[in-house]
């Protein structure tokens, strides 16, 4: 099907929607929704929406959906955004279902410059309380999502920023998050730096907390020298108002002769250690 309406003052709105269904005689059946909204005002701007629906069932209660969405936007002056959703349900019958969603989004402004940011985001659950990991039944749910998040100047320099987290729960109070970030920062000339940051925390329901932080920062500047900061810390409270604190630095720089300086503080001690080649 397919329909266009015009308002007379250069406005247009056009709708293309497919519909095919498809069943084998066997139970299976898959269902595929195709539709495209095209918006155009006149003053050269235009909005694109596709939309993507595709069903499949196999007569034995087991289900997939899919689902593909992209939303493009130009506005007449070479300015142009781009989404993209994709989400991908599966069930079996069983209550088990497996959920994963992608979203894409990418901005370029006709100078050159982009910026991209990436999701994922992927949730399981089995109808019983339990994940993919658990064998326990009480309840237990791992979630995962991971951000990327890309910036392009058109001059050569680059940041790339990943994010990922990943939650825990076991039904009896316990969670551990886990969160991991690398940013990455490039400048077209050679030069490189790094921080890579981890953090995990743990709770068992009884008040008492482990939190660890590990930080990672690598700063390269494309003539083979290298400084590399190690940083971590691990924080543990009972509940009580207990705390206690360990902290443990690492430094280390090269210099692309073979020389390597290392500098080690663990809470209120140092020891620096120098390697002459």
């Amino acid at each position: 099907m397919r329909w266009s309406h015009h308002n007379g003052c250069g406005e247009t709105v056009t709708v293309i929607h497919d519909l095919v269904t498809s069943q084998n005689g066997c139970g299976e059946t898959e269902t595929v929704t195709h539709e495209v909204v095209t918006s155009q005002n006149g003053c050269g701007e235009t909005v694109t929406v596709t939309h993507d629906l595709v069903t499949s069932q196999n007569g034995c209660g087991e289900t997939e959906t899919v689902t593909h969405e992209v939303v493009t936007s130009q506005n007449g002056c070479g300015e142009t955004v781009t989404v993209t959703h994709d989400l991908v349900t599966s069930q079996n019958g069983c209550g088990e279902t497996v959920t994963v969603t992608h979203d894409l989004v990418t901005s370029q402004n006709g100078c050159g410059e982009t910026v991209t940011v990436t999701r994922d985001f992927v949730t399981s659950q089995n109808g019983c309380g339990e994940t993919v990991t658990s064998q326990n039944g009480c309840g237990e749910t791992v979630t995962v999502t991971r951000d990327l998040v890309t910036s392009q100047n058109g001059c050569g320099e680059t940041v790339t920023v990943t994010h990922d987290l990943v939650t825990s729960q076991n039904g009896c109070g316990e969670t551990v998050t886990v969160t991991h970030e690398v940013v990455t920062s490039q400048n077209g000339c050679g030069e490189t730096v790094t921080v890579t940051h981890d953090l995990v925390t743990s709770q068992n329901g009884c008040g008492e907390t482990v939190t660890v932080t590990h930080d990672l920062v690598t700063s390269q500047n494309g003539c083979g020298e290298t400084v590399t900061v190690t940083r971590e810390v691990v924080t543990s409270q009972n509940g009580c108002g207990e705390t206690v604190t360990v902290t443990h630095d690492l430094v280390t720089s090269q210099n692309s002769c073979g020389e390597t300086v290392t500098s080690l503080d663990v809470g209120q001690g140092a020891e620096t250690k120098r390697n002459e080649r």
